[in-house]
């Protein structure tokens, strides 16, 4: 087969020292759009699964299919293709499932009410894996409850659907 046509796969040999010029500029061309988020990225990302609310608690089985949801993609041959970007096959932690839904019925993707919910979570012990100092491969992944609307519009331009805060003064989520 011939390359002119198509992409060839490049694996990194090793990311410390380097720079990167574009994101898949060889293949695509162009990399507008496309921000370095601080450049960081999760060599080996650990992935905690939080389900929250009354339908995840009472039907198990929505959780098993999430958490095999993440575990194909975070375990799985999807990883092997990020390799060129100093990412690793990653981990899945327990699970929690939390058994309330939130009193509001809407949740604006833009707000950052599902940061200061983990935040409480996390201080009052509801979620009990807290990032260590200085973490940089822990990700919580929150489902949302089932009877939520989601919206996504303030006003603002479309941004990526994560936030960053504080866990008791000590590290950034």
């Amino acid at each position: 087969m011939n390359d002119s046509g198509c992409c060839r796969r490049k694996v990194s040999l090793s990311l410390v020292g380097a720079t990167a010029t574009g994101t898949n500029s060889d293949c695509h061309g162009s990399a507008d759009g496309v921000k370095a988020n601080d450049k960081h990225v999760m060599r080996r990302p650990n992935v905690l699964p939080i389900f929250w609310g009354k339908r995840y608690a009472s039907n198990p089985m929505s959780v098993t299919l999430g958490v095999q949801l993440l575990t194909d993609l975070v375990t799985g041959a999807f990883m092997n293709s990020l390799a060129q970007y100093g990412v690793g096959v990653g981990t899945i932690s327990q699970q929690v499932t939390i058994g309330t839904d939130p009193a509001a019925q809407t949740w604006d993707s833009f707000d950052t009410k599902d940061r200061d919910q983990l935040i409480k979570w996390l201080d009052d012990g509801t979620i009990a894996t807290k990032p260590a100092m200085n973490e940089t491969n822990l990700l919580y992944c929150i489902f949302l409850p089932t009877n939520l609307a989601l919206v996504e519009w303030k006003g603002q331009e479309r941004q990526p659907h994560h936030r960053r805060g504080r866990v008791a003064s000590a590290c950034y989520i």
